[in-house]
């Protein structure tokens, strides 16, 4: 059926699925049930399948896949600026096989045969490369919180290989192509083979390279330094010597009636033990990726389909907020009696005071949540507010959250995270907590333990595969930038030998034939740094997704790509310019 039909098929069977899930729920409210089948559900198309993580990866991929596609065209570049450089060494032979009545076809065919084998050759060693370094690729995803990805390769990926190879052989043929199809017969057959060569279309590649580094350094440099910044950032919340532990005492099989006591029994030991300052419950843990969210408004406001899910919201204990050295800015934190309260108390954080209070006093205020169209009815009383944290990740901006005291209702449904501040290392206490388990009662173990620095580093693992990445292309493409250079120079010297000689024996300097070489060096990298630059800027709007705490127009970067590849090429200069200026005049004129 069509969307649209599925859609109203779906809004018409709502209010029933919404009352028979209910029916499995004793306890809750009839205005609970009444709010929810108010809510208008939205279809999705499940053509591509279902999954949690493609929108996650789909910025990182596409900036990994232009990275891709830049080192290509530059390893192409590279390879077909040497080909080109062979080519020109024969030209005599070129002249001669056309002379005698060969087709320029036949002589393109041999450079394509010769490009063909060598972007095989190629392909070959990059899939045994890209197999050996699968499993290490998959270290940097998370261990703790497996996402289940595959990275064998399937028919999908040996075709896009072997397309690449064919691409990549006519692309490296282009530019001898160019030659072969362009060569005046007459003019090389009565060139002399001493007199210099000065291809522009050489500088015109070395350029090109470079440009394509300086796009690829600028991007990883803006991208190391967003790791630095996510590392670095204040979270709102303490890092230090504060272990997590996730604990469900279902899955040891508590009784739902149970579960509070043990709760309280594993809190009360945990805060006898010798290292431990602090011991805090949550219903959610913070860093991991997921938290509860909800739909929120003030008291006697109707909620529209702006408003969904507009708001945070986790339970915690009564000394949650001093364990995590979390401030409360106004008002008071939570006592033992305001679960009892009518409207219930809770304690929000500064971005809700903004959000839904702007201007007034957030402490005494009322609010509530519903569904889409509710009218919200003063459930909840705002006692307090406390300072904006990170939930989900370091990326993210401080939500607008509400806190609620632990109820034992609470308890039933999932397990609780155990927030544990020590004085010295936490992996001794960690090992002390697990044999306090054991104590409060059999099978009771954690799901999940870390540090919360752990926890926040598990956090940042796009991020830093997406640097690590980055960083390599940059310098794979710098060195192959800087080969290329290498390689025009070297080439222009050998040709340029008989000119040098001359120039020396007329009274040329050493500082006069170095500074020649290094002026042919920069008419290429120059255009090359202008030409990264203005790519750089065009695929600014890319790569600033994914940046955070450095805006895409980042002068460290900027400067540090370009420092970097003019000290890359002033290396790639220096011993063409070296060779060129003790070249000896007589040897020179012997030899030719």
């Amino acid at each position: 059926v069509s969307m649209a039909q599925a859609e109203a098929d779906v809004r018409s069977l709502f209010p029933e699925m919404v009352a028979a899930d209910f029916a499995g729920s004793p306890g809750e409210t009839a205005d609970s049930m009444n709010r929810e089948k108010a809510m208008q559900p939205i279809l999705a198309s499940a053509e591509r399948g279902v999954s949690t993580l493609r929108k996650q990866f789909a910025g990182a991929v596409t900036a990994v896949m232009g990275g891709v596609v830049a080192l290509w065209l530059l390893v192409c570049g590279n390879v077909g600026g040497l080909m080109l450089a062979r080519a020109e060494t024969r030209r005599r032979e070129v002249a001669i096989r056309l002379s005698l009545g060969a087709s320029r076809w036949s002589i393109l065919r041999r450079t394509l045969i010769e490009a063909v084998l060598l972007s095989c050759a190629g392909a070959i060693a990059g899939f045994m490369i890209a197999r050996w370094c699968g499993p290490w690729l998959l270290r940097f995803l998370p261990a703790r919180r497996p996402l289940g990805i595959e990275l064998t390769p399937d028919m999908r990926v040996v075709a896009f290989a072997a397309a690449i190879c064919i691409f990549s052989a006519v692309a490296m043929s282009v530019f001898p192509a160019i030659r072969i199809f362009r060569a005046d017969l007459s003019g090389i057959m009565g060139r002399q083979s001493g007199r210099a060569s000065r291809p522009r279309l050489s500088r015109g590649l070395v350029a090109f390279q470079v440009g394509l580094a300086t796009l690829l350094m600028t991007g990883s440099l803006a991208l190391v330094r967003t790791l630095d910044a996510m590392r670095t950032e204040d979270p709102g919340f303490r890092r230090e010597k504060l272990i997590i532990m996730t604990l469900n005492p279902r899955m040891a099989g508590v009784k739902a009636a149970s579960i509070p006591a043990v709760f309280d029994e594993v809190v009360r030991r945990a805060r006898s033990l010798p290292e431990v300052e602090a011991v805090s419950l949550a219903q959610r843990a913070l860093m991991r990726g997921i938290g509860f969210k909800g739909t929120a408004g003030r008291a006697g406001s109707r909620i529209t389909f702006a408003d969904l899910l507009n708001v945070s919201l986790n339970g915690v204990s009564l000394d949650y907020f001093a364990n995590l050295r979390m401030r409360i800015i106004m008002g008071r934190g939570f006592e033992p009696a305001d679960n009892r309260g009518k409207p219930r108390p809770a304690i929000v954080s500064e971005s809700f005071a903004r959000q839904f209070f702007a201007g007034l006093d957030p402490i005494g205020q009322t609010f509530g949540m519903g569904g889409i169209g509710s009218v919200i009815r003063p459930d909840n009383l705002i006692v307090g507010v406390v300072n904006d944290t990170k939930y989900r990740s370091m990326r993210e901006i401080p939500p607008p959250t509400v806190y609620r005291l632990l109820d034992d209702d609470a308890f039933r449904f999932e397990g609780m995270v155990l927030h544990v501040s020590v004085r010295g290392s936490p992996v001794s206490t960690i090992a002390a907590l697990a044999g306090m388990l054991r104590g409060v009662g059999p099978g009771l173990a954690p799901t999940d333990v870390a540090t919360m620095e752990q926890e926040i580093d598990t956090s940042l693992w796009q991020e830093r595969l997406l640097a690590t990445l980055s960083a390599i292309f940059a310098l794979l493409s710098t060195v192959i930038a800087g080969l290329g250079l290498f390689g025009m120079l070297a080439y222009s010297v050998g040709q340029r030998t008989r000119e040098i000689g001359i120039r020396v024996a007329v009274g040329a300097t050493v500082g006069r034939i170095a500074w020649m070489i290094g002026r042919d060096a920069a008419s290429a990298v120059a255009p090359g740094l202008v030409l990264g630059l203005g790519a750089y800027a065009a695929c600014s709007r890319v790569v600033a997704a994914l940046l955070y705490g450095v805006t895409r127009w980042d002068a460290m970067s900027i400067a540090g790509a370009t420092a970097c590849l003019i000290a890359v090429c002033v290396a790639a200069t220096l011993f063409p310019a070296i060779r060129a200026a003790v070249i000896q005049p007589s040897q020179a004129l012997r030899d030719e």
